[in-house]
């Protein structure tokens, strides 16, 4: 019998592996370029006239991500190994304020938000992004209307999950420390100045709507990072390399 969490993980790959085969299909040269993580580095061009500021394998987001990583799997495999917990133990509460910062840090993550909108320029038929800056205050409306919009608009199984589980309202309370969670009643109560009206969770959510978004948040972080580099590891491994047609670069130059 599988799991909550086996279960999940089992919903989530199987988008996953769905996502790659229509993105390898739709663009391969974006693809390769989503699972080679093409990114500028400014000021690069100026290291030799050889070089230009367009790269390829940029994996400083990766090292970024490293710590906080190795600390969610970590809760994981502490907390979710055995069937059941639903934070009735002693540490419940101490274990819902570690979730709450968990699924804030996921929806901060540059390299999870850069992923995300490279795959939604590419679904929604724009060209791969070397530049995509994530802003550093506003990032709500930068997910809503950049990422989980244009998805749904084309009513697109991958759009539909991160729908169904960013809230908004659960990061802003967090980050704001405008939240209260009530063990008895097993709630958690958000107290933000200007809910999103459009977030169906709005200003209470129980305790098992909030561990079902984390969960799926959490193995989708994950998983999705891991499908990227088994893609490029494959692309790169294969007979003769992964083979591109020529592509101009926004400056203009042939790669």
């Amino acid at each position: 019998m599988i799991n909550m969490l086996g279960q999940i993980r089992m919903n989530v790959s199987c988008v996953i592996d769905d996502l790659m085969f229509r993105l390898y299909h739709k663009s391969y040269n974006d693809f390769i370029l989503l699972i080679a993580r093409g990114q500028t580095i400014p000021g690069l061009e100026r290291v030799s006239p050889s070089h230009s500021n367009y790269s390829l394998d940029y994996t400083l987001d990766e090292h970024y991500d490293e710590t906080r990583e190795l600390f969610y799997v970590e809760y994981l495999n502490s907390k979710y190994k055995k069937e059941g917990f639903d934070y009735r133990t002693d540490d419940g509460f101490f274990c819902l304020n570690i979730e709450l910062m968990i699924y804030c840090h996921i929806w901060e993550s540059s390299l999870f938000l850069k992923s995300l909108k490279h795959i939604t320029d590419l679904l929604t038929g724009h060209e791969y992004d070397w530049e995509i800056e994530l802003p550093d205050m506003k990032i709500k409306p930068f997910i809503k209307e950049s990422i989980i919009k244009p998805l749904v608009d084309i009513d697109d199984e991958f759009g539909q999950l991160l729908k169904k589980v960013y809230s908004p309202n659960l990061r802003n309370s967090f980050a704001h420390s405008l939240y209260h969670i009530d063990m008895e009643c097993r709630k958690i109560y958000l107290y933000i100045k200007r809910p999103d009206e459009e977030d169906c969770v709005g200003r209470v959510i129980t305790f098992e709507e909030f561990q079902e978004k984390f969960l799926y948040s959490i193995i989708l972080c994950y998983l999705l990072r891991l499908s990227i580099n088994h893609q490029r590891d494959m692309a790169a491994n294969s007979h003769g390399g992964a083979i591109t047609k020529a592509f101009k670069v926004p400056s203009g130059r042939m790669m």
